[in-house]
């Protein structure tokens, strides 16, 4: 294999081998790269985004990997859907105390369910991972997409109006979308 992610118990990029269960092993985006504020535990997926997901994001968008957006786009798919993977791969719970209730259709709830029960057969394992991978790139990509065609351009949208909030009304209270 060219690469061998969640298992062989070594994390060693060099030789792209990508695996967080050693007991030794603590690395989160703020260990690997300080400038990032992230100290959740890191998952082979995690692992993964770390060292390709600027590459990724750049290919998905159609832009150059040193256009700020990349930038951008890497924390914010980090953020709101990477790390709740790597948290709760590694068993790390949203809360400190006991929830009030459970989310049970979270990403990794629903890759999960790709797994065969217990009673079946296992014949179609390949087939099943097969349709993990493709659920679970198509909702990456629709992240990718959705922050970079949308929550993107409406930031700057509303910066606009906050910087022209002045010429609308003297106070600056009064901010106009156009």
């Amino acid at each position: 294999c060219d690469i061998v992610v969640d298992v062989g118990a070594e994390y060693v990029p060099e030789k792209h081998r990508y695996d967080h269960h050693q007991k030794t092993f603590t690395h989160s985006l703020n260990s690997l790269n300080p400038k990032y504020k992230y100290v959740t535990k890191l998952s082979s997926a995690g692992l993964v985004y770390y060292h390709f997901g600027k590459e990724i994001i750049s290919t998905l968008q159609k832009t150059d990997l040193k256009d700020p957006l990349v930038e951008t786009l890497f924390v914010k798919v980090y953020e709101k859907f990477i790390e709740e993977v790597d948290a709760i791969d590694n068993g790390i719970s949203t809360h400190d105390e006991e929830g009030r209730y459970t989310i049970n259709t979270n990403f990794s709830r629903r890759i999960g369910a790709f797994n065969p029960q217990w009673n079946e057969s296992a014949q179609d394992i390949d087939e099943r991972f097969r349709k993990a991978m493709s659920a679970a790139d198509a909702e990456f990509r629709d992240k990718v997409k959705f922050f970079g065609g949308s929550w993107w351009p409406a930031r700057s949208i509303v910066a606009k109006a906050l910087e022209s909030r002045f010429d609308v009304h003297p106070s600056g209270h009064v901010v106009e979308f156009s």
